[in-house]
């Protein structure tokens, strides 16, 4: 998966295929921000898509380096993933 963002937009894209999504970004402060899907490409059942289109993903950074940053994302379920992101040069 790449990750681009530019000003308040994300798009991820699914590296190999077409697939995407563009999600709006509201930074909280400098560790904290919230994703909402705007659109996407990626096939789902419609049960899941709908809770896709209403869910907000809050996001926390929890370290920095130069080539990465680890992140917590939590589902407004109450789901949460902690993942890296790194940084392409």
């Amino acid at each position: 998966m790449s990750v681009n963002r530019k000003d308040s937009i994300q798009i991820e894209r699914q590296i190999g295929t077409k697939n995407y999504n563009r999600l709006s970004v509201r930074w909280i402060d400098d560790c904290h921000y919230q994703l909402k899907i705007i659109s996407s490409n990626f096939q789902v059942p419609d049960s899941i898509k709908k809770i896709r289109n209403n869910d907000i993903l809050t996001t926390e950074i929890l370290e920095v380096t130069n080539d990465y940053y680890i992140y917590e994302c939590t589902y407004s379920s109450n789901v949460s993933v902690i993942d890296t992101m790194w940084i392409k040069k």
